[in-house]
C-alpha cells in the first residue's frame, strides 16, 4: 500500500481565519480567533501546533502529525479526528523518547481535538486559560453557560419535594428512596456544585454538608418525605 506524500514542517506565514469557518470546526469564531492567537505566542509560528491550525483552519499547509501535503481545502472532522491519532511521522524525539516531547505533536493532537468539538480541554498553557473563551478558570464552559445548567436544576428542585436536609442513614442508602425523590437529589449535588463553581455558593459541595440531617428537623419538614 502507498503511503501518503510527506511535507517538510514550515507554517512562517499568517495564519488567516477563513469567514466563514469551515464545517469541522465546532468551536465559535471569536473563541477559535483568541486561543489561535495565544497559542501562536506560546508555541510560535513554525512547529507542529501552528501547522494543526493552519491546516484545520485552510487546508493549505501540511497535516501536523502525519505531514500528509496540503490537500487545498479544509479538512473534514473525520479525517481532523484521524488525524489526531495518527502515529507521528518525522518525530524529533531522541530513541525511547515518547514521540509527543519537545516536537509538539502532543499540542497539535490537543488544537484537532478542540477544534473538532471531541475534547472541552482548551489547548493552552496558560495558567488561566480559560479567560480566552470568555470562560472562568480553566473550565471550558462561560459563566452564562454554567449559570443556565445551574437554573435548570434549580427548577427541577422547585416542586420536588425534597427536604432542604436529610437523615444520614437515608442519605447512606439513596436506592431504596422513590425514584423522583433520588433524581431530585441528584439535582441538588448539580445546583450546589454549580453555585460553587459561579461563586454563589461559599461552601464545598460534598454529601455529608449537603445530606447530613440533624434530629431537631422538625416533623413537618419530615411529613414531606415519600412513604418506605
Amino acid at each position: 500500500m502507498s503511503r501518503p506524500a510527506r511535507a517538510t514542517v514550515d507554517v512562517a506565514a499568517t495564519i488567516r481565519m477563513p469567514d466563514p469557518l469551515p464545517a469541522a470546526i465546532a468551536k465559535p469564531r471569536q473563541q477559535v480567533q483568541a486561543v489561535l492567537a495565544q497559542s501562536l505566542a506560546e508555541t510560535g509560528r513554525d512547529g507542529r501546533a501552528a501547522l494543526a491550525w493552519a491546516w484545520a483552519l485552510t487546508g493549505t499547509r501540511p497535516s501536523p502529525v502525519t505531514l500528509s501535503l496540503a490537500p487545498g481545502r479544509p479538512p473534514h472532522r473525520n479525517e481532523m479526528l484521524a488525524e489526531a491519532d495518527a502515529g507521528p511521522e518525522g518525530s524529533t524525539a531522541g530513541p525511547g523518547v515518547p514521540a509527543d516531547y519537545c516536537d509538539q505533536v502532543g499540542e497539535a493532537r490537543r488544537i484537532l481535538s478542540w477544534l473538532s468539538g471531541v475534547s472541552d480541554d482548551i489547548p493552552l498553557d496558560d495558567e488561566q486559560r480559560g479567560r480566552f473563551i470568555g470562560a472562568r478558570d480553566d473550565y471550558a464552559r462561560t459563566g452564562a453557560e454554567i449559570r443556565q445548567v445551574r437554573d435548570a436544576a434549580a427548577r427541577c428542585l422547585a416542586d420536588s419535594g425534597l427536604p432542604d436536609r436529610i437523615e444520614p442513614a437515608d442519605a447512606a442508602d439513596p436506592w431504596r428512596q422513590d425514584p423522583a425523590w433520588m433524581n431530585a437529589a441528584w439535582q441538588r449535588g448539580v445546583r450546589d456544585l454549580l453555585d460553587w463553581v459561579l461563586g454563589d455558593g461559599l461552601t464545598v459541595p460534598s454529601p455529608a454538608s449537603r445530606l447530613a440531617c440533624p434530629r431537631s428537623m422538625t416533623s413537618a419538614t419530615r411529613s414531606r418525605r415519600p412513604p418506605t
